[in-house]
Formats: C-alpha cells, sequence, structure tokens
C-alpha cells in the first residue's frame, strides 16, 4: 500500500492509502474513455444506392451525432461513376436535409479523385 496524494490543490491536500499501480491504471483507463468519447465517425456511401439502405446510412449518422460524435460522410465516386456529379449533389442534398434537425454541417471538400466529404458536428441542446 501506498500514500497517494488525490488532490493536491485541495485546501488542505487530500491523501489516501491505496495500491498506487491500480490507482493509475485507473486514470488511464478514465483518459482512453475521454479519448474514445469525442472520435470522428466516418460513413462511406456509393451514389448508386438504394433508398432503404440510405435510410439505414442516415440513421446511423443520426445515432452517432446524438451520442456527441462528429461525423464524416464520404460519398465515393470512382471510375465510371466520376461523371455522375448531379447524383453526388442529390445524395449530399439529401443526407443534409435530414440530418440537419440534430448536426450542423461544418465541412464541406469535393475531390478530384471523385470522393465528397461533408463533416457533420452536434448542434448544442438547450437546457
Amino acid at each position: 500500500m501506498d500514500l497517494v496524494e488525490v488532490a493536491p490543490f485541495a485546501d488542505p491536500p487530500v491523501c489516501r492509502i491505496l495500491d498506487y499501480s491500480q490507482y493509475k491504471y485507473e486514470l488511464e483507463k478514465k483518459l482512453k474513455q475521454r479519448k474514445k468519447e469525442k472520435e470522428l465517425k466516418t460513413i462511406r456511401i456509393k451514389p448508386f444506392i438504394k433508398s432503404r439502405d440510405l435510410e439505414i446510412k442516415i440513421n446511423h449518422i443520426r445515432d452517432f451525432l446524438e451520442k456527441g460524435h462528429k461525423v464524416r460522410v464520404e460519398v465515393i465516386c470512382g471510375g465510371y461513376r466520376k461523371p455522375f456529379v448531379e447524383m453526388v449533389d442529390n445524395l449530399l442534398a439529401c443526407v443534409r436535409e435530414k440530418v440537419s434537425d440534430i448536426g450542423a454541417q461544418e465541412y464541406e471538400d469535393r475531390r478530384e479523385s471523385g470522393t465528397s466529404i461533408i463533416i457533420f458536428v452536434p448542434k448544442k441542446q438547450k437546457a
């Protein structure tokens, strides 16, 4: 057992008698959990997606936003699909419209490689 200073800035400082290695392990576990909470989730969509499959993807996006995660939506358009720019625009507009009530668009990028990216962040909820 060790004497560990738990709250050094309290007045008076708080110390406890406990196993230091276990205390250190619990602190690392809390740090990992905090990092995991603010993760960027990625959803990939192809332009010729069926409507039901798109609804499922949008539901996943909504779930991630409700949990407080940022969501990166990628529309992958490679090879012979590159000329279908209008389909990609319609698809992105549909996703934006369905998610606009709980998420705000933070970033949009259209690359020459055929991939379009939008990043959504959760809107602040009024308490």
